[in-house]
Formats: structure tokens, sequence, C-alpha cells
């Protein structure tokens, strides 16, 4: 039934309800009106019977019997439905039959139509029932004219149900004709897009539809013509801060490769003061310079793309990843020991580049805390673990660990616990959106007895 169409789901309800109607009137009607015919033809002959009967008793009991059968005779002129008359004793002998009609007009008649009627003869000199009086006849050419009659007006009635209906059914059709035709068109509809509707005038209630949907249909475009303008207004404001959010991630990215660099020519100007720059010691810092400007060039290209749905992974070795990033970190943590537990030719496909800037950004925190708080045997451990379907990075330092206040607040943005010494607070946060929305990751972080420890898993297979 749900996908039959309203118009068809009316006509049929109404023609289903109306023809339970009609079959149950006509059918108690029929039966209640033969019933009672019947009933008035067979007391019409009862009575018959009962007004007959005492005048042929008394002939008979006075042995007249050319005066009962005169009597039988009018009775036969006067009722032509009676066919045979039978009078018999007590014993139910007969002793005079008369019929009325020839003897093939009788045999006609089928036992259906012949009804057969016993009335007691009462002796009224000796009050003593002197026999019986049986009466054979057929119903009246009137009740059957009655009845077929009533036949015809039944069928008068169903031939009138099915004009109704279908006069019924079309009025109900061009009643729905606009309400089906604004339905086809609402189906075609699309925003921003105008959908002529033409008003109509009345107040029925599909006019009330139809002029409703038209002020609804309006509504919407005023809507959405103020959604698309404030769309508009938002993807501009968007824009703006997205691009203050990634000159603000570049500065915070370089500050560190700066830093490298800066120790880098100190260093430069400190060996030519102690007379220990040679060509060895030059190239090899200069080497070490290429690189951070390399990495902060690709950092820039990493930022770029960093919402980019089109970019490649890469299959590379995870040791060849942690060690790269200690070589960029190398200026600034030569006084701290860094323990690398590697693992076997283990390679896993991954953004590389946003990998690197992850494990830089963690070691590099680690670096500073150690030196902030003057640790004296400054030590960083890293690890890299293999399991069935991940791979874990391990970087654990031995600077005191994370406070409490701090710690579950730590990887949200602009949160910062080295204001004081230019932090941004968007380290951490980047690293934690790179591992858990581009990578399908997760970073996690505790204190041991030592320090702090970053866990960064990674899927074997990323999607």
């Amino acid at each position: 039934m749900k996908n039959i169409s309203l118009f068809f789901k009316i006509i049929f309800s109404i023609t289903l309800v109306t023809m339970i109607f009609m079959a149950t009137f006509s059918f108690e009607n029929y039966d209640t009106v033969n019933k009672q015919l019947y009933i008035l033809e067979n007391e019409k002959f009862t009575s018959i019977a009962k007004t007959v009967e005492p005048i042929i008793s008394i002939n008979h009991s006075l042995g007249l019997e050319s005066g009962y059968k005169n009597d039988i005779k009018q009775l036969f002129e006067t009722h032509p439905e009676i066919i045979h008359v039978t009078l018999s004793d007590n014993t139910m002998r007969p002793f005079y039959e008369a019929k009325q009609g020839n003897e093939n007009d009788t045999k006609q008649l089928s036992k259906d139509n012949l009804y057969t009627l016993k009335v007691e003869m009462y002796d009224r000199l000796l009050n003593a029932n002197s026999g019986f009086i049986t009466i054979q006849y057929t119903h009246s050419k009137y009740l059957y004219t009655i009845i077929d009659q009533y036949n015809l007006f039944l069928i008068r009635m169903f031939f009138l149900f099915i004009v109704s209906i279908i006069i019924l059914s079309i009025v109900i059709y061009l009643s729905m004709k606009p309400l089906k035709d604004l339905t086809k068109k609402l189906s075609l509809y699309i925003p921003g897009v105008q959908l002529e509707i033409v008003p109509m005038g009345g107040k029925n209630e599909v006019a009330l539809i139809n002029n409703t949907t038209i002020e609804m249909l309006k509504k919407v475009e005023e809507e959405l013509q103020k959604r698309m303008k404030s769309e508009k207004e938002l993807s501009h404001k968007s824009r703006l801060e997205s691009m203050g959010e990634m000159i603000d991630n570049i500065a915070h990215q370089w500050r560190q490769p700066l830093m490298n660099i800066n120790a880098i020519f100190m260093n430069i100007d400190r060996a030519y003061e102690l007379g220990k720059l040679d060509e060895r010691y030059l190239e090899d810092n200069i080497l070490e310079a290429t690189n951070l400007t390399a990495h902060m060039s690709q950092t820039i290209e990493d930022f770029r793309s960093f919402f980019r749905k089109d970019k490649e992974m890469e299959t590379v070795d995870i040791n060849e990843i942690v060690a790269y990033s200690f070589s960029l970190v190398s200026s600034v943590s030569k006084d701290i020991t860094i323990c690398f537990d590697k693992a076997d030719n283990l390679s896993i496909s991954v953004y590389k580049n946003e990998l690197i800037q992850v494990v830089i950004s963690i070691i590099s925190n680690a670096v500073d805390v150690l030196k902030q708080r003057d640790i004296k045997d400054k030590k960083i451990f890293v690890s890299v673990q293999e399991y069935p379907e991940v791979i874990n990075i391990i970087v654990e330092d031995n600077g005191g660990g994370i406070t409490d206040d701090d710690i579950h607040r730590i990887f949200e943005p602009y949160y910062s616990t080295k204001h004081q010494y230019g932090g941004s607070g968007l380290g951490l946060y980047i690293c934690k959106m790179i591992i858990e929305e581009h990578m399908d990751g997760f970073i996690k972080v505790y204190n041991t007895k030592i320090g702090a420890k970053f866990i960064i898993t990674l899927k074997k297979e990323l999607l």
C-alpha cells in the first residue's frame, strides 16, 4: 500500500465500504422481504381455509354432498391459486377429491411451487372432529410480480452504485489533480532554482496547501540566500584565520631551526677565533645549515598542502625517519645523550615530511625541558617497537616529567608551559592533528619515574 497513490487509496476505501454496506443491506432486506411476503401469502390461504371449513363441515355433517361440492367449486372460482382440495375422514382416508385445471397444468407445478394446508373439519352438532380438509395451492402471481420488482430495484441500485463510484472518482481526480501537479513540481525542486507554482483561488484544502507551499518555498529561498551570504562571510573569515594560523605555525616551526642555524654560525665564529676553523669543520657546519634551511623550506610546503586530500604516502624506514630528525636538532643537542633503540628493517607507509615534523617537535620539546631545568646528565631515549598491527615510536626524557595541571592540556592549541621562553602552544597541537587526523593513529604522553614519555602509535596499513 506504500506505493499506491492517495487517489486510488480514497477510491478503494470508499468502494470497499459502500460495497460492504450495499451487500449487507441487500441481503438482509431481500431475505426479510421474501420471508414476509411468503408468510403473508400462507396466512391468506390459512384464513381462506378457516373461512370455508365451517360451511363444508356443516354440509358434510348433514350428508349434503352437493353442498360441500358447490362450496369447493366456488372456492376454485374465487381463488385460482388453489389447485387441489381433498376431504378425508378421521383416519385420513379420502372420500372426496377435486382439482382445478387439467392434468398437464398440475404436473408442470414443481414441488417447490406447490404448498399444502391441512385443516380439521369440526362437527358442531356432535362437538367432535369429523375429518380433514387438505388444500394444495400455489402462491399468487402478484407475489412473484412483487418479488421480480424488488429484484429489479436491487439491480438498479447496483448500477446506480457503479455510476456513483465513477462520478465520485472523476470528482476526486479533478479535485486532486492540482495537488498531484504540485507534488510533481516539488519532486523536481532544487534549492536556489526558481520553481513556478501558480497561486490558487478559493479556500478549499487543496488551494490552502498550494498557497501555503508557495509561501514556504519563498521563506526557504530567503533563508537559503541568507545562509549562502553568511557562509561566504564565514568562508572569508575562516580563510583569513587559516592564513594567520598557517603563518603562526610556520613561525613556530622555524623558530627551532633558526636557533640551530644561529648556533652553527656562533660555532663557526668561535672556531675561527680559536684558530680551529678548518675546511672539514666548515663543510660539516655548512651541510648542517643547508639541511636546516631545506627543512624550513619543506615546512612551508607541508603547511601549504596540510589540508589537501591528494597527498601521496611514502614507504619509508622508521629508523631513517628518526635518525634524520636527530640530525636536524643536532646543533642544539650536542650536550645531550640520545639513546636510540632501532628496529630491524621496519618500513611503513606514511606522510614522510609530516612524521619528521612530529618527531622533531617532540625531541625539541625534550631538549628545551632538559636545558631549562638544567639537568646534569641530560638524556633522551628513543625506541621503535613493532606489534602485529601497529608500530610505536617512543620518546622519553629524564627531565622530571610534566605537572599534573599541564599533562592533560599540552595537546590543546595555544596552551604552552614555555610562554616565558617564547612558546606559542602550537607544536604539540599540530603533532596531535597530524598523527590522529592525517595518519589515523594516536599520540599519548605519560609521566615516568625520570621524566615524560611520548608514544606515537601508527597503523601498519593506513587507509
